[in-house]
């Protein structure tokens, strides 16, 4: 049953489910910038740093889930993506920086819980999810930051090149995809 286009109720016998609506990556769309002030005022701890690696390395939330504090090297992190196999390394953003620099490191992963154990794919949305319901940016998915990591290295004119080795790209179309407007 569709609520309000959102979630569905799935009947499993005696247990009924809400399960959300998961939209195509073709609603995706970057970020305003003010919103990413409004975000980084508002989270804290792990729903911060997970929006920042995704955002900073421009990477999905699965890729920046796994990343390890032994990927990182000096000015950047060695990344390799689950979709794709690439392995890339990535220069941190001066934000991203500032963010690893003081966030405590529990666990092998970057964004490990306090039990020393992974962050959950849903653990991690939630959090990010109830930041972004705090600052009215429910629109904006968890993938638009990947989108406005591309942009953002396409207005100073960085190279179709440099976007797709940090982004993970493979064919200049969907550079130009995450790029959008600023190429």
């Amino acid at each position: 049953m569709n609520i309000g286009g959102h979630s569905i109720l799935v009947h499993l016998g005696a247990k009924i489910l809400l399960m959300r609506r998961i939209t195509s990556a073709r609603g995706c769309r970057p970020w305003p910038r003010n919103k990413f002030a409004s975000y980084r005022a508002v989270a804290t701890g792990r729903a911060l740093l997970t929006f920042t690696l995704c955002l900073g390395a421009g990477q999905r939330i699965g890729n920046a889930l796994k990343m390890r504090w032994s990927d990182i090297d000096g000015e950047g992190m060695r990344v390799l993506q689950n979709k794709t196999g690439a392995r890339l390394r990535v220069p941190f953003s001066p934000h991203l920086r500032t963010v690893l620099s003081s966030s405590p490191k529990p666990g092998v992963t970057i964004c490990a819980c306090g039990r020393r154990e992974p962050t959950s794919s849903r653990g991690a949305s939630d959090q990010i999810m109830a930041a972004r319901i705090n600052i009215g940016s429910e629109k904006y998915d968890l993938h638009g930051p990947r989108y406005s990591a591309a942009s953002e290295l396409a207005e100073p004119g960085c190279s179709d090149e440099l976007i797709a080795a940090i982004n993970g790209h493979s064919t200049s179309a969907m550079m130009r995809k995450y790029a959008g407007a600023a190429r």
